[in-house]
């Protein structure tokens, strides 16, 4: 057998699979002077109407849009970077533009048309100019967005680094998020019509979050991380960039149909978002399957449905043939009017606002819309293009001509509805891992300039103030968690009080992985307070005391020690901390301290010991310690030669201790000068397991916690419920529990994100597993190398119990790859 390609990001994916069929908003009429339920208050006057159009259409017409609609296409002919071109594959289709025109934020980091490579400023004016052609042509604008890994620096499509984490406020990359944004606010404030009018667009932040194939997917980021980015874009575009032409839209990636708890469970809240959206697309290898039309046909109801209950618009955001776009031959020859007649056919599903496909980028995998072979070089009219005719004819769709000048200046006046006050946590998210002694919560009130804010520990009573910080607007407070905690977790209360009277909490629990956590320090710089000596050992013929002195300037515990024969192999001066009565002393797991030995013997040795009375008999970091006096380094006090000595003694503290004694024990030394004693500390620790580049999961680091087992794990397919199980496990304290049910989607399945690991030594994949009799249904383990799946298929019709193993050679593209693979 061979072994696997290293360096690649890796994801696992079980699923379990049973094969099922699939089964299968309207807003009020538009009124003068009616109240508008979007995300911003402030809407400008044609993001306003533009909403307003959005909703007036559902159900009654179903606009079609296209991706890069003017400046990607077979029959497009301009030369880059096609600034404002009016050519389209759509019109040369059919006669007529779409009703939406899409661009990406890569065409604003000049990686898309009409962007400039290298030059972002000069792409935003690029990406403005034609959009405002657009908007002169009578469409709608709508932006997407593929930013890099703002922590590696890769693609979209690298998922690692934990960048939601890192580009929220107080993350390592949060400067760079915020510059980004910027170029965002840039284009906004740019697009305006020849009145000065700020023109609207429709921004789509964050999408297909329930997947993980983006850095921002359902792997890597949680739900509450989810939101706090999505409502920080909003905020930072609306609040701080005075941002008011933009429609913001929430766009999930299809899943178990019209599941709407699933669809829900990433959502911001109604103040962030204008338009229900999905993205949902086809199966190339049977494209049109009445289950893959009755499973959108249920989202697309079921969003319908939201946007009706909420006063928001609903939207088709993205679909298409297949994720790789359509044949060049062999397609299913009414495909678009086969999605057109399903949506039409149901009146939830029919009143979505518009419904957009991707951009005609070029064979093989990135054509979305079928061309005319106007220039007579493509060997003829693509043979879908009949078909997109229809669909183009039906009066149930809506291009270009059909809403030009309807939007805008219609002389009805709108108001958004008001905001009511509410708060959320921005930092950290619950579930989060704290890896520092100091924990600063962020918190946003948002329209209630009056708050008050505070947060406590769980367990204690004792309220912190948080205080409002001008530049941020968040409130700010920081606590450190108790030694006892780490390993384990804790959870915070934020509360939110207006007028006296509190509104709102929110419990954040985190889990607490800190290294080092510093419980006591003792420094000496003004006194020995809160140590004693012990003597030493020898007793006999030895007397010992202890003093403060200053050495070079910093003060140190002096040990002078007289009768001590250097000549003994067990040299031993003994000391005890005192004032303990703050100190949780079972929670100490680690002692530091350093010593200056006078350097008269190069052949001794020496040695830190410490000691848990009433047990004065374990000795720990005996022998574990020892440190030639030749090899430490060599420093002048006070006129003579000393050897600097930094001692860290680790613990296995069982609990039950009354005290903490310390000893430096030496032998050989010549101790005719005095030892001198500095910097003791008391620390609690957290050690993190060995990295194993070959475990993917053992399922031991969760503290035996249910939450963050589900966060590491994004969901495919079906309901799927993943816990912990202290009775079914091959070794540790736990093993994978695995519930399912099989529905609409056909599998069920959890996708876990390992990130770049080395497997070029490995040649197998092995787990546990445990089942009963399930006839008819088979485990699919599937591993994600670069972008290409890889899959095994297991049958369960046996009961099993045992370790399987399954050779990588076992291993081949899943069937909907369409790529060719060479296994080395």
């Amino acid at each position: 057998m061979g072994t696997w390609k290293k360096g690649f990001v890796l994801f696992i994916v079980l699923m379990l699979v049973f094969d099922v069929s699939m089964l299968g908003v309207n807003v009020s009429a538009s009124q003068e002077g009616r109240q508008l339920n979007m995300a911003d208050e402030d809407a400008s006057k044609y993001t306003k109407e533009l909403f307003a159009f959005l909703q007036d259409v559902s159900g009654s017409q179903v606009l079609f849009g296209q991706q890069h609609a003017t400046d990607e296409g077979l029959t497009i002919t301009n030369p880059a970077p096609r600034t404002g071109s009016t050519q389209s594959e759509v019109f040369n289709a059919v006669g007529d533009y779409p009703a939406v025109f899409g661009w990406d934020t890569n065409s604003l980091d000049g990686r898309e048309k009409p962007g400039i490579a290298g030059n972002v400023e000069q792409s935003i004016k690029n990406t403005a100019q034609s959009m405002k052609v657009a908007h002169d042509l009578g469409g709608i604008i709508t932006l997407s967005m593929h930013p890099d890994n703002f922590v590696t620096g890769g693609p979209y499509g690298d998922t690692t680094g934990n960048v939601v984490k890192e580009i929220l406020p107080g993350g390592s990359k949060h400067a760079e998020f915020n510059a980004w944004l910027d170029n965002i606010a840039a284009l906004a404030h740019e697009l305006k019509d020849e009145n000065g009018e700020p023109i609207p667009m429709i921004f789509r932040p964050f999408h297909e979050q329930t997947g993980s194939w983006f850095w921002w997917g359902a792997s890597t980021t949680s739900p509450e991380q989810y939101k706090a980015i999505f409502r920080y874009t909003v905020e930072y575009l609306r609040d701080v960039k005075g941002v008011n032409n933009i429609l913001y839209g929430f766009s999930p990636g299809a899943g178990p149909a019209g599941d709407v708890n699933r669809y829900l469970e990433t959502y911001p809240g109604d103040d962030y978002v204008d338009i229900f959206g999905i993205d949902n697309y086809d199966n190339k290898d049977n494209a049109g399957s009445e289950a893959w039309l009755s499973g959108m046909v249920k989202d697309l109801a079921m969003i319908s449905r939201l946007a009706e209950q909420k006063e928001k618009v609903a939207a088709f955001t993205e679909y298409g043939y297949s994720a790789t776009g359509i044949n060049r031959q062999g397609n299913t020859l009414d495909w678009y009017t086969r999605v057109l007649d399903a949506i039409a056919a149901d009146e939830d599903a029919r009143k979505i606002s518009y419904m957009l496909t991707w951009a005609n980028f070029g064979w093989p995998n990135n054509m979305y819309v079928p061309y005319r072979d106007i220039h007579n070089e493509l060997g003829g009219d693509h043979e879908l293009l009949p078909d997109f005719e229809a669909f183009h004819a039906d009066d149930y769709t809506a291009f270009r001509d059909e809403i030009k000048g309807k939007i805008y200046n219609t002389g009805k006046e709108y108001t958004v509805s008001p905001h009511e006050p509410f708060m959320y946590v921005i930092s950290p998210i619950t579930g989060s891992t704290v890896t520092s002694e100091t924990v600063t919560i962020q918190a946003k009130v948002a329209n209630d300039e009056h708050a008050r804010v505070t947060f406590r520990v769980d367990g204690s009573s004792l309220e912190e103030e948080m205080v409002f910080n001008d530049d941020t607007l968040y409130y700010t407070g920081s606590f450190t968690p108790d030694a006892a905690v780490n390993g384990g977790a804790v959870d915070v209360i934020v509360a939110y009080y207006s007028s006296g009277e509190k509104v709102q909490e929110e419990t954040i629990r985190l889990f607490v992985k800190i290294p080092e956590m510093s419980l006591l320090t003792l420094t000496f710089d003004d006194d020995i307070n809160g140590i004693k000596s012990n003597g030493t050992w020898p007793e006999d013929g030895v007397t010992s005391e202890i003093d403060h002195a200053i050495v070079d300037g910093d003060g140190k515990l002096m040990f002078s020690v007289q009768g001590m024969s250097p000549t003994e192999t067990w040299q031993e001066l003994k000391l005890e901390l005192t004032e303990l009565a703050d100190v949780n002393i079972d929670a100490v797991k680690k002692m530091k301290f350093d010593a200056l030995i006078p350097a008269g013997s190069e052949e001794g040795s020496v040695q830190g010991i410490v000691q848990l009375p009433p047990d004065w008999e374990t000795k720990y970091g005996m022998n574990e310690t020892t440190k030639s006096i030749k090899d430490l380094e060599t420093v002048t006090v006070n006129g003579s030669d000393y050897k600097r000595l930094e001692v860290t003694v680790s613990i296995d503290n069982q609990g039950g201790a009354t005290g903490i004694a310390l000893s430096l024990v030496g032998s050989q030394l010549d101790l005719l000068e005095p030892v001198y004693i500095d910097n003791i500390e008391l620390l609690n620790s957290f050690e993190a397991p060995p990295a194993d580049s070959f475990l993917v999961d053992d399922f031991e680091g969760y503290f035996g916690d249910d939450t963050l087992l589900h966060r590491n794990y994004s969901s495919n397919g079906d309901p799927i419920t993943l816990s912990l199980t202290s009775e079914f496990k091959n070794n540790g304290e736990f093993g994978l529990k695995y519930d399912y049910s099989i529905g609409s989607m056909g599998y069920a399945g959890r996708q876990t994100s390992l990130g770049p690991v080395d497997w070029s030594g490995a040649n197998a994949f092995e787990f546990w597993m445990k089942h009963g009799q399930l006839e008819g249904n088979h485990l699919t383990v599937q591993i994600r190398i670069g972008d290409v799946s890889f899959e095994k298929n297991l049958e369960l019709m046996d009961a099993h119990e045992g370790v399987v193993t399954i050779p990588f050679s076992e291993f081949a593209p899943a069937a909907w790859e369409n790529k060719a693979w060479c296994y080395h």
